[in-house]
């Protein structure tokens, strides 16, 4: 039976990413992310493989259809509003005039300003400060059955304020990087936009890397479709992706094998989450993670739905961010402490997807309407940027496109975090045209054998 589950989902994604061809024409494109970040993840719950499983209620299946049903309906639409997007030749020549802010010496100033800020203040909080300092090296002493949640440590501080910054400057520094004609400030822009996925691995903390590697490919794929208009640097092809897909996921194993101590982290881990087949070999252990991570989650939403009796706790999930911003965080953390949420199944699968905390925050009423909120603000975005196409509305997207990509473990979306990296986005371009650095320069022929030069420009202005 587990075989034809496979094959099913396997079917099934098949058929979705074949609709949102017809639809979008991009790997990116919110409806296919939500295939990997909701859907797939909520079918793998139907291989029954942990043991903690239970039979679900039927109010728990009309949540889960409502909720696919809004994230789904409201991405398909917004597939059919920017179905031709692409197709124009004007958009996309603005589009690849608009990159070139970041070939000016203002911009590459204020970003190296910026990032010194936002980098310093995450070495600070999450290795300076750190009793492991970095846990990596800690692991590699022989300290790691130490470690606990160092990987966490910092994360609660006020240096989060500033240190998320990174989520965006890291992408916007390889912009640099690709745009810049000296060889030596290429790469140096290109080392720095590396530096937080970097840090990550040294933390060991599989979200920083997670979100660092997830927003440079996302740019570097938009980048590579500007550059498409002039013949130069052509799209990565599916493979290529996959390869990238499979070292990511590669290093995210090795972050839970080094914290977990050593060789046995695999079994240690499937016997924390329940998991049924037994033998531990790499590809059981693999499934086994993408098991815990992504399909259990629904696990404990459905606890929640079902057993959870308390009331109402606004400012724990999706409202947080307004207590946040206020400075009243650690309000929102004591009202969680006192909410008695029901028990997730194992303390190594504790989330609950995005909409556990929604409903324990406002109940049915969340259920409800967040859902379609969140839809709507990622879909937004994604519409802007492709039939308004720039720097402006590509960054606001790319900013949302790792919440999107998490749905199915935790509600990033209500991480303060985003809307102020949004605040930033905007308000970098809003400098960067007030000093004048951000102009429309005319928009040389893309060279396919010189990344740095595919999008050069050559010296004439362009009126505005």
């Amino acid at each position: 039976m587990s075989y034809l589950v496979v094959l099913a989902i396997a079917g099934f994604a098949l058929a979705w990413t074949r609709l949102n061809r017809v639809l979008t024409h991009d790997i990116f494109s919110p409806f296919n992310v939500l295939l990997f970040s909701w859907v797939v993840p909520l079918c793998m719950v139907g291989l029954n493989s942990s043991m903690y499983q239970r039979p679900w209620s039927w109010a728990v299946y009309l949540a889960l259809l409502w909720t696919t049903a809004c994230l789904a309906g409201i991405s398909i639409l917004a597939g059919t509003l920017v179905s031709h997007a692409w197709s124009s030749p004007h958009r996309t020549r603005l589009f690849v005039q608009d990159l070139q802010v970041f070939s000016r010496p203002t911009t590459k100033g204020v970003l190296l300003v910026a990032f010194a800020v936002a980098f310093g203040a995450m070495v600070y909080s999450e290795f300076v400060t750190n009793p492991h300092g970095v846990p990596l090296f800690s692991v590699i002493r022989g300290d790691g059955t130490t470690l606990g949640l160092a990987h966490r440590w910092g994360k609660d501080t006020r240096w989060m304020i500033v240190a998320p910054l990174l989520f965006v400057l890291s992408p916007m520094l390889l912009a640099t990087s690709r745009l810049s004609r000296r060889g030596l400030q290429r790469w140096l822009f290109l080392c720095l936009a590396f530096a937080y996925p970097l840090a990550g691995l040294l933390k060991l903390s599989r979200s920083d890397l997670f979100i660092g590697v997830l927003n440079l490919i996302v740019f570097e794929y938009y980048f590579r479709q500007a550059a498409r208009s002039g013949r130069g640097t052509g799209p990565w092809r599916v493979h290529r992706y996959i390869l990238l897909a499979g070292v990511g996921f590669a290093a995210f194993s090795l972050t839970l094998m080094l914290r977990l101590g050593g060789e046995r982290a695999f079994d240690l881990y499937a016997d924390a989450v329940g998991f049924k087949p037994q033998g531990g070999n790499i590809l059981v252990g693999t499934f086994v993670q993408l098991y815990g991570y992504a399909a259990l989650p629904f696990e404990n939403l459905a606890r929640i739905l079902m057993d959870y009796r308390g009331g109402t706790n606004l400012g724990i999930s999706s409202l947080r961010p307004l207590l946040s911003i206020t400075g009243n965080g650690r309000l929102a953390d004591a009202i969680q402490e006192k909410a008695q949420i029901p028990e997730p199944i194992s303390q190594a699968a504790g989330s609950s997807t995005f909409l556990g905390m929604i409903f324990v925050e406002m109940g049915w009423v969340g259920v409800g309407l967040v859902p379609l909120a969140y839809a709507l603000l990622v879909n937004g975005a994604y519409v802007l940027f492709r039939r308004r196409p720039g720097t402006t509305s590509l960054f606001l997207y790319i900013n949302w496109v790792y919440p999107w990509a998490w749905l199915f473990f935790n509600n990033a979306f209500s991480a303060l975090t985003f809307y102020l990296n949004a605040l930033f986005v905007i308000g970098l371009f809003v400098l960067l045209e007030v000093t004048g650095a951000r102009r429309r320069w005319r928009v040389a022929a893309p060279s396919p054998h010189n990344g740095a030069g595919s999008l050069a420009t050559s010296r004439g202005k362009v009126a505005e």
